[in-house]
């Protein structure tokens, strides 16, 4: 039998290629006083225990 080698990945690869296909990624820049109102709605999200995604989540699925 041949000796095959096989490639072999590090778990950074192996989590960047994952999240590629999984993933669809967003950052927004809100400004302090233009946005207040929208940084104000997701900071009560927030304080009710929510992560900032879901917190942005749940304000879009409400409109």
């Amino acid at each position: 039998m041949a000796d095959v080698k096989r490639k072999t990945y590090t778990s950074s690869e192996v989590k960047a290629r994952y999240n590629k296909k999984t993933y669809k990624n967003y950052h927004i820049n809100l400004r302090i006083q233009e946005d207040a109102d929208v940084i104000d709605m997701i900071e009560k999200e927030k304080n009710q225990g929510y992560a900032t995604t879901e917190a942005i989540k749940r304000l879009i699925k409400k409109k």
